[in-house]
């Protein structure tokens, strides 16, 4: 296999091919991250509120119709509701500790991966794309499917927050 890829290392076409098969294994680390981000949020809503959001946008609702109703009991208001307004701010005062929170995901979904031989899979998976685009002119391309899971969690979360916004009782 290795005199294949000394033969082939020179065409353009084969270049190509690795270049794009690389570019989709390295890609398929960011869906784990997301995943891990979204698990790692939906463990703080839980412990926090009793509740498990998703993402940060319907966690963000959460908080503030936390927030919401806090106000109206210590000032007696009739309805707790959350506006519009402390939504975003909220969203807004949560998106830097999330974003150092998604930073760190890899330690967290690194040693899960690993243990769970995913890493040991792709990278076979990566090693078969290769060996099929050296013995074929035929483009095979890298197989992943995280990327389904990722965007299954990115509807649960939408799905929570439009389940918040038009909820009468939206308190936590």
């Amino acid at each position: 296999m290795i005199a294949a890829i000394a033969e082939e290392s020179n065409k353009r076409a084969f270049q190509a091919r690795l270049d794009r098969v690389l570019s989709e294994y390295i890609g398929a680390r960011a869906p784990a991250t997301d995943i891990t981000a979204a698990f790692m949020t939906a463990s703080i809503g839980y412990a926090a509120y009793h509740k498990a959001p998703p993402g940060l946008m319907s966690l963000s609702s959460t908080v503030a119709a936390s927030v919401a109703h806090k106000v109206a009991v210590s000032g007696f208001w009739a309805v707790p509701a959350a506006s519009s307004l402390l939504t975003a701010g909220v969203f807004a005062g949560l998106t830097v500790p999330a974003a150092a929170l998604t930073a760190l995901a890899g330690l967290v979904s690194d040693p899960i991966q690993a243990s769970t031989c995913l890493h040991h899979r792709r990278l076979h998976r990566l090693i078969d794309t290769f060996e099929h685009n050296l013995k074929s002119d035929h483009d095979a391309r890298l197989p992943l499917r995280s990327h389904y899971a990722v965007r299954l969690v990115d509807l649960w979360n939408w799905t929570m927050v439009a389940y918040n916004l038009t909820s009468k009782a939206a308190t936590p």
